[in-house]
């Protein structure tokens, strides 16, 4: 079922490909539908801290029900100063999330919102054809920031293609190939 984004004032909901409300305006914004779940804020970000904007995010089902709540995903540990900064789109049963800013470390959900890869990446993409490039924290860097090399990681948060500077973290799996330097 196709869903369109709607605004009416100052809250977002979805419409299907008749004109009907099909999950009525209630959230701050919403996102595109992916693997049958959304992206939605709660509370408009502008208002919000740093640390409540993290935990404004939610996502729901078709009918609009909550069915992954706000916060850090379950199972995750995050320490009491930990605030979930962002979360990705579905690909493949797996979403990633984000701790803290974008100084932070990301890890992947699965869609009921469990951390099924701990939040250690630096950098990561989407999974495609059962990988996701990923990076770790370049520990030898003078900038403690520094991203290491990507390497390509199975939705066990093994890396299956090692860490390699030829790699592109935005380069995906199409047809068994990827593109490399």
């Amino acid at each position: 079922m196709n869903l369109f984004r709607i605004r009416e004032g100052e809250k977002e909901g979805f419409i299907n490909a008749e004109g009907e409300i099909v999950i009525t305006p209630s959230f701050a914004y919403v996102f595109a539908f992916s693997e049958g779940l959304s992206q939605v804020q709660l509370r408009d970000p502008k208002e919000l801290s740093i640390k409540e904007e993290g935990r404004n995010s939610a996502f729901i089902n078709t009918e609009g029900e909550v069915v992954i709540p706000p916060g850090p995903p379950r199972e995750s540990s995050p320490r009491s100063d930990d605030y979930a900064w962002s979360f990705h789109e579905f690909s493949e049963g797996l979403a990633q999330f984000w701790v803290n800013d974008a100084t932070g470390f990301g890890g992947f959900m699965d869609t009921e919102g469990v951390c099924v890869i701990p939040s250690r990446f630096k950098s990561a993409g989407d999974f495609s054809e059962g990988l996701a490039s990923a990076s770790l924290e370049d520990v030898d860097a003078d900038n403690a920031f520094e991203i290491g090399p990507p390497g390509f990681i199975d939705s066990s948060g093994d890396f299956v293609i090692g860490p390699n500077s030829r790699l592109r973290l935005t380069n995906s799996f199409s047809e068994g190939y990827c593109v490399v330097d």
